[in-house]
């Protein structure tokens, strides 16, 4: 019943939000705060500003883990601790789910917060402009 639902939607957001703290981030923290989400999208299917945030988060904890298998690219050989996994077909998906978080984010700030949400959006392009290169 509703109790159920509601009880799982506190759970989720908890689990998100602490998945999305992990320092620094990780394939297996970024995952399931992607399986979070899409829960949470699934069960309340409408923009909310705790959904918005969340995905701006992700999208830039995922944007953090590209950098960080480029730089292990670069220094392959190196001693270094691999945070992420580097084949090409999970770092096409990481790019293509950052973009795509960026954008339904930035859709919810703009329906939730109308004017607002410029100066929020802007913030997020900039955020969101190193991803391009």
């Amino acid at each position: 019943g509703d109790a159920q639902g509601e009880r799982r939607i506190g759970s989720l957001l908890s689990r998100l939000h602490a998945v999305l703290a992990v320092r620094p981030p990780t394939d297996e923290s970024t995952g399931e705060a992607h399986a979070c989400l899409r829960e949470l999208d699934a069960l309340l299917p409408f923009s909310m500003v705790v959904k918005a945030k969340a995905k701006v988060l992700l999208a830039s904890a995922l944007s953090e883990l590209s950098h960080r298998a480029a730089w292990q690219e670069e220094t392959r050989g190196a001693n270094i601790i691999q945070w992420t996994g580097l084949d090409a077909e999970s770092q096409e998906q990481r790019l293509r789910d950052t973009k795509k978080l960026y954008e339904t984010a930035a859709k919810d700030f703009e329906y939730l917060l109308g004017q607002d949400a410029l100066g929020i959006l802007q913030r997020l392009e900039a955020g969101y402009a190193p991803v391009h290169d």
